[in-house]
């Protein structure tokens, strides 16, 4: 046996096996072994689909149960859900590979299909996480008596997910029933997500009839839920109101109560702003130089190598494994084997398959324990250092320093806007690290005096982005959050919306006409927040609020 076909059998899931089937597909485009390889042990690459439509094509008939599982996965992850919906359709019968039947079918705006799917799933494997799931998303594409039934059948045989059907079946009902409903959450599930909505929703209509005192009361019971923007945006605004109600000491322990619990989020930051923490604001944070911190080298293990596994040294990590590959087309490997499998993925540099999956944790459908384990993982270090590394470091300190901004913030902007991928292009025709459009990158261009230049080219992409960030910054005073939704819709847009009003900062961003741009400017600033957090002094004074009674 060649070294070759020795390594692709030895170690199929090892990014050198991806790159002989993609040589050999060079000279022979349609060869069974390596598009099977492929889209068995790769069906999350980035550059998947064109292999995964040759392999049904051509040899739908030799694909196992097992694989399709697998090539169902890899249209999911490419947002090709129509096909992924067929693919999962035909692999192995799971409660995953059914509910992903379900799942595919309503991404692809397929509500039948996918309420039929959903009901199947549920009726096929009773008592399993996902049937409960099922049925909670099948409220989502059902009628309103549909979707009503629906919620009896969760609340009666899965009661750890009730108060999330109560909660769908409160929003589609009205008058004294949803009342009822309101109560029962409310009393018989205190500490959900669910009664941190209703509690959430209730301030808000208390603050706009201008009682804010009262609104933030009422947010001051929210329960302390991990992971939980419902609580970060409910704990954050009632600080907000009690400070505005006069009420200092309710607004501060609000806040604490933000950046302890909820750590990772957006609102974290707003809320160590408002207690005048020196994390930056939205008018100061471009001229910050925050002092990166070298980090011990720590190590993951797993798969088959052993204490081996993954080394950081800080935020630059590299694999001692020959495999980067769980087993293709079994039942999902536990969250151990993903940690391991996606921190994998990033450490060889495939930086948006590894942090989208590493972030899917929070959203798999598992079992009470499965999920305690999960939450295990997300205190090991390496977990966050995965989701937020400092992916070229060197180039966004050099192009920011050029410009006299704040390097993180702008790490922040390209975790957001690309997941690092250097050749990524948009469906808007945005293209490399910054996601620079053309015509503007042309623009650039002429600013700068250059007339030779890839957007392509990472450091190339870093000097226009970086330029064009500093030319918004310049457009409105420094104000980070106007440069940074201008980043994203337009410096025009933005200019229309300062002109209806800019007097609060976070009412013009709930305000925002665009939901993307909403999303947008939090997800940037919350990944700015979570850099200082990993890699600034600040680690330790969170550890000292998050270790204090409150």
């Amino acid at each position: 046996m060649g070294r070759t076909a020795e390594l692709v059998q030895r170690f199929p899931g090892h990014p050198r096996s991806r790159q002989v089937w993609r040589q050999q597909l060079q000279a022979q485009p349609n060869r069974w072994e390596s598009l099977v390889g492929l889209g068995t042990y790769f069906a999350d690459d980035k550059n998947i689909e064109p292999v995964l439509n040759r392999l049904t094509k051509t040899y739908g008939d030799r694909l196992t149960p097992a694989q399709w599982w697998s090539i169902g996965d890899g249209y999911f992850y490419g947002r090709r859900f129509e096909a992924a919906a067929r693919a999962y359709d035909r692999a192995t019968p799971h409660p995953q590979t059914w509910y992903r039947v379900g799942r595919s079918w309503q991404r692809a705006n397929k509500r039948p299909e996918a309420l039929a799917a959903y009901q199947r799933t549920a009726r096929q494997f009773p008592g399993t996480p996902a049937a409960g799931r099922a049925l909670l998303r099948g409220m989502q594409v059902a009628d309103r008596a549909q979707a009503i039934a629906l919620a009896e059948q969760v609340i009666a045989g899965h009661p750890d997910l009730a108060a999330e059907a109560l909660y769908g079946k409160f929003t589609r009902l009205t008058g004294p029933a949803a009342a009822a409903v309101r109560r029962q959450i409310l009393d018989q599930h205190p500490r959900t997500e669910s009664a941190a909505q209703i509690l959430l929703t209730t301030a808000r209509q208390q603050a706009q009839a201008g009682n804010a005192a009262l609104a933030a009361r009422t947010l001051g019971v929210l329960p302390p839920l991990p992971d939980s923007e419902t609580v970060a945006e409910g704990l954050f605004w009632g600080g907000k109101w009690a400070s505005d109600g006069g009420d200092r000491d309710l607004a501060q322990r609000l806040w604490q109560r933000a950046i302890a619990e909820q750590p990772r989020s957006y609102y974290a930051w707003r809320s160590a702003a408002r207690l005048g923490w020196p994390t930056g604001n939205f008018t100061n944070v471009r001229g910050l130089r925050p002092e990166v911190q070298a980090l011990p080298i720590t190590r993951i293990a797993g798969g088959q190598c052993g204490g081996a596994g993954v080394v950081c040294v800080g935020a630059i990590c590299r694999s001692q494994c020959p495999v980067a590959s769980g087993n293709p087309g079994q039942a999902p490997p536990g969250t151990g084997g993903h940690f391991y499998r996606w921190g994998v993925a990033v450490a060889t540099g495939d930086f948006l398959v590894g942090m989208y999956q590493l972030d899917s944790l929070n959203w798999l459908d598992v079992t009470a324990a499965e999920r305690d384990r999960i939450r295990q993982l997300q205190q090991n270090p390496n977990y966050e250092r995965f989701l937020y590394p400092l992916a070229y470091w060197e180039g966004v300190q050099q192009h920011a320093q050029t410009w006299n901004l704040n390097p993180l913030l702008v790490l922040a902007l390209i975790r957001q806007e690309s997941r690092f991928e250097a050749d990524i292009r948009s469906v808007a025709d945005a293209v490399g690290l910054m996601q620079v459009i053309p015509e503007t990158g042309a623009w650039i261009a002429a600013q700068l005096g250059v007339t030779q230049y890839s957007l392509a080219n990472p450091d190339q992409n870093l000097r226009f982005g970086t330029f064009y960030l500093n030319y918004t910054h310049n457009r409105y005073q420094n104000n980070a959050l106007l440069a940074i939704a201008s980043y994203n819709a337009g410096p025009n847009a933005v200019a229309g919306w300062v002109a209806r009003g800019f007097n609060d900062p976070d009412e013009f961003v709930n305000r925002i006409p665009y939901s993307e741009t909403r999303g947008y400017v939090g997800s940037v600033f919350g990944n700015y927040w979570n850099y200082l957090r990993l890699y600034t002094p600040l680690q330790q004074t969170l550890a000292q609020l998050a270790a204090a009674p409150r």
